[in-house]
């Protein structure tokens, strides 16, 4: 599903950018790491590993609801907002 592709795509992107890790080379182990240096605690670093993974997933599953979409796009904006915020400190 395109919603889904999109989310992930803006997802690495964000990370790559705000966490200086080349795209090429950017993994959910690489992201871990670096968040959990600069202080963010493990289970919102698996909030996002899991809304990462459900990206993946749901790309190939047929058609997830609309509900489904909206649930995680908040979800996508809560998880980022909080890591944002740790990250500025």
């Amino acid at each position: 599903d395109l919603f889904y592709e999109e989310v992930m795509k803006a997802i690495w992107s964000y990370l790559s950018d705000k966490l200086m890790i080349p795209v090429a080379v950017i993994n959910k182990e690489k992201i871990t790491s670096v968040l959990e240096e600069k202080g963010v605690e493990k289970a919102l670093i698996d909030q996002l590993i899991n809304i990462l993974n459900t990206c993946e997933f749901a790309r190939f599953a047929p058609g997830s609801g609309q509900q489904e979409m909206g649930n995680l796009y908040e979800e996508t904006i809560r998880v980022i907002s909080e890591i944002e915020g740790i990250i500025k400190k």
